[in-house]
């Protein structure tokens, strides 16, 4: 999971997973 990070953007990875977009609305993920 954190490899696909560092070489997808984040804001890609939000966009395309409800469940990142959850974690973000929770608190668990910080948008840059």
């Amino acid at each position: 999971m954190d490899i696909m990070v560092d070489l997808i953007p984040i804001e890609n990875v939000i966009e395309e997973n409800p469940r990142v977009r959850e974690l973000v609305k929770q608190g668990y993920i910080i948008k840059p």
